[in-house]
Order: C-alpha cells, then structure tokens, then sequence
C-alpha cells in the first residue's frame, strides 16, 4: 500500500503481494494520505480533507466506499498507523508564532 501525486492530489493504492497490476483505493480532488490496515484487515484507514476537513476516514476493501468515523473529526490528524492488535491516530496542532 501506497499513496502517489500522480494526479495532482494524494491517493492511495494497493499492490498485490503476489505480483500483478495496483489498485487504486481512493480518489477524489482532496489529499488522501497515511492509510493503514485495521486490526481485522478487512479495511484501511486514512486521513483526508474530504468532507471539509482533516479527519479519518474508513474504506472497506473490497468495496471501496469511504466513510468519514464519527469519532475522529477533530482537525490536524497527522498519522494513522496500526501496531499489533492497536489502532494509534497521532494528533498534531498547528501552532502559528505570527
């Protein structure tokens, strides 16, 4: 799994471990970023600006329809990555020092 500029906004995509084409995960006109698997393997997670700002989002593989969660609208979500059986979102605040 990866995410690319190649379109001048960020997706993601997989590539299957076996060898064989990618797959395109997401896309859409806002940057989506920093997906990584659930505990259970069946869906990424993911931060995008989709939805008006900076949250985590949800896709269940192997449909493909993003969900915006509930409980992770607060702005300035930085990393979603899965440890083990631990789901970690890193939160940072952008301070400005004008």
């Amino acid at each position: 799994m990866y995410d690319s500029a190649r379109d001048k906004n960020t997706d993601i995509y997989l590539i299957p471990t076996a060898g064989g084409a990618q797959k395109r995960v997401t896309m859409h006109h806002t940057d989506d970023r920093h997906a990584s698997w659930s505990p259970d393997g069946h869906s990424l997670l993911f931060h995008s600006g989709r939805g008006g700002g900076v949250n985590i989002w949800q896709v269940e593989i192997p449909d493909l329809e993003p969900s915006e969660l509930e409980d992770a609208t607060l702005p300035g979500i930085s990393i979603v990555s899965t440890i083990g059986l631990v789901t970690l979102m890193v939160f940072m605040r952008r301070k400005s020092y004008v």
